[in-house]
């Protein structure tokens, strides 16, 4: 047998075994309370933990770009590779360049900041504070809240049940996030 195929076959043999379930990353379930015109993120050091990011670095760039709430956003820029997926990178300098490196891949690219474009724009007027929409409460939120979506958003209705469609009037938007009142019950 020859050199070629002896080690053909001890490759053969050494082979790893082959990947069938691949991990997804996802952030943990935010748990946000509104306190006056301020929103609190009570588990903020669960989501840093998760993002392997400090704090110092994370809170700027999230109420300078993106405000409290659009945790999404910085993830995919400041956090997944763009090669992998994977969560698992850091974030150097090189020269005046942010680089997001990718300790999973080697992976790496430069960071830039995400500017809203006129989708972004429109989808920011989806819904609006002070106006009522007729919502489908899909869930219940830990505070009892009814949970429902529009666009983009997703809507707390203080009072509203599981199942339930009802009229609310929308109070304070943050982000991604709306907080509103019920209005009335129109089914359920």
């Amino acid at each position: 047998m020859s050199d070629y195929d002896s080690l053909l076959d001890r490759a053969k043999e050494e082979l790893p075994e082959p990947i069938t379930q691949q991990e997804r990353f996802q952030l943990p379930d935010l748990n946000i309370r509104k306190e006056g015109k301020t929103t609190v993120v009570r588990n903020f050091a669960d989501v840093l933990d998760r993002l392997n990011r400090d704090p110092d670095e994370v809170v700027p760039r999230l109420l300078r770009e993106m405000g409290a709430a659009r945790l999404e956003g910085y993830v995919e820029t400041y956090v997944l590779c763009s090669e992998c997926g994977r969560p698992d990178t850091h974030l150097q300098k090189e020269g005046r360049t942010l680089v997001l490196q990718c300790d999973a891949c080697g992976g790496h690219r430069p960071v830039r900041a995400r500017k809203p474009t006129a989708e972004t724009e429109q989808e920011a007027d989806a819904v609006e504070e002070g106006e009522v929409y007729e919502l489908k409460i899909e869930d219940t939120g830990r505070q009892g809240d009814g949970v429902a979506h529009k666009d983009k958003y997703t809507i707390f209705v203080e009072g509203a049940g599981k199942g339930q469609v009802v009229k609310a009037k929308i109070n304070n938007i943050s982000g991604t996030l709306a907080f509103g009142e019920m209005i009335e019950v129109v089914e359920g």
